[in-house]
């Protein structure tokens, strides 16, 4: 029976056709599998690099950001961010990119780190990032829809 080759350099010479595509199955799950998985670490990378960009961020403060060290980030850049922390890094991605589009990308480091004025203000004294790493992102945009309310009073 002639063997047959697949393009990941296993061979298969099965008497039955069944084991072949069976094996060829095998094959090309795991390959997906390996696929989604580097896809799925790139996006992470991806998303992780955005938000340290954007807000100008140290390794350090990045993992302060999500509350884990600097060494769980590296461990995300390798292995991918878990489930359970991937809505957290998609939220705080879409709100960076919100604040780029609608300020000056420059001005944004400063913009997150500098305290609010007033401790009346819904950031209650507190940092853009200090209110990230212990209210999460709603508060930041119930912030800024406070700040850009036009209503007389």
């Amino acid at each position: 029976m002639p063997e047959r080759r697949f393009s990941v350099g296993l061979s298969c010479s099965a008497p039955s056709s069944t084991s072949c595509g069976i094996v060829a199955s095998a094959v090309a799950l795991l390959y997906i599998y390996g696929m989604a998985t580097r896809l799925h670490v790139d996006v992470a990378v991806g998303a992780l690099d955005k938000i340290r960009g954007i807000f100008d961020l140290s390794e350090t403060e990045l993992g302060e950001l999500f509350a884990v060290s600097r060494q769980a980030i590296s461990h995300w850049r390798v292995h991918g961010i878990p489930p359970h922390r991937a809505a957290d890094v998609d939220r705080v991605e879409e709100l960076a990119q919100y604040l780029a589009r609608e300020f000056m990308p420059e001005r944004l480091p400063q913009i997150v780190r500098t305290r609010g004025l007033n401790a009346d203000d819904s950031l209650a004294g507190h940092s853009f990032l200090e209110v990230l790493r212990t209210q999460g992102v709603m508060a930041i945009y119930r912030h800024l829809e406070e700040l850009f309310a036009y209503t007389g009073g």
